[in-house]
């Protein structure tokens, strides 16, 4: 028996284990997998997958929450004084550099693997940042993911690294990174990441380098985040 000859009600169930690509080409098959492929159960799976928090409001449709958190955005309410937010929350700039700004996403992931890039741009007058500058205060970008809190520095519930010098920063503490290749940092460069919490690891890469894992023993409610100090904006681009 071919998956054609399967009744409709099997192959919904068929639908569920596929993953998001998988069920975006089986939608174009024909009229009545596309009309499967919508449902709300095989959506409810695919969030589930991408883990699903108690943070998220449950008044929408299961494809339009896993549309909200394949392709989040900073946070607006989270978002510093001296930070603004663009392209529909994608991108935030910030023009001050008087103190550190941190925003997270307006969603927070629980299990499943997550991959997301963020492009950094500089100030015409700060196209680079100096990889021989040690002091995290000069770095304009730190990345990475933390917990319920937006600080990177409180306590241990952030995992980051800080753009420029490399170093790696976790449970208020700064550390060199082994096998990391981030800096020097110029204006346009991609910082992509990858939280697996089968492993429980956040690894880095920028640009097309290869993925490194650089945190291990990552779990809980985790979000993406970053903070900025100086004249720098940072965009997200969205990995599936």
């Amino acid at each position: 028996m071919s998956i054609q000859e399967l009744p409709l009600d099997v192959l919904g169930v068929v639908f569920s284990y596929f993953d998001f690509c998988t069920v975006l080409t089986v939608s174009s098959v024909s009229r009545e997998w596309c009309h499967l492929a919508d449902s709300d159960d095989v959506w409810h799976a695919l969030t589930m997958k991408k883990g699903l928090t108690d943070h998220h409001q449950h008044d929408c449709n299961y494809k339009d929450l896993f549309k909200r958190m394949l392709f989040f955005k900073w946070k607006t309410e989270q978002a510093a004084r001296n930070c603004g937010l663009t392209n529909n929350g994608r991108t935030v700039s910030k023009r001050n550099k008087s103190e550190w700004d941190a925003v997270k996403s307006d969603v927070g992931f629980i299990s499943g693997k997550h991959n997301w890039s963020i492009v950094i741009e500089f100030d015409s007058d700060e196209g680079y940042c100096d990889p021989e500058d040690e002091i995290l205060a000069m770095q304009p970008v730190v990345v990475g993911v933390v917990q319920n809190c937006v600080d990177f520095d409180n306590s241990n519930k952030g995992w980051a690294i800080a753009l420029g010098s490399g170093k790696l920063i976790h449970d208020n503490t700064l550390s060199d990174p082994n096998d990391l290749k981030m800096f020097p940092i110029v204006s346009g460069d991609t910082i992509n990441l990858e939280l697996d919490f089968d492993g429980g690891t956040l690894s880095f890469s920028k640009n097309c380098g290869e993925m490194v894992v650089v945190f291990k023993g990552i779990s809980g409610t985790i979000y993406p985040a970053l903070s900025l100090f100086g004249n720098v904006s940072a965009s997200l681009v969205y990995k599936y």
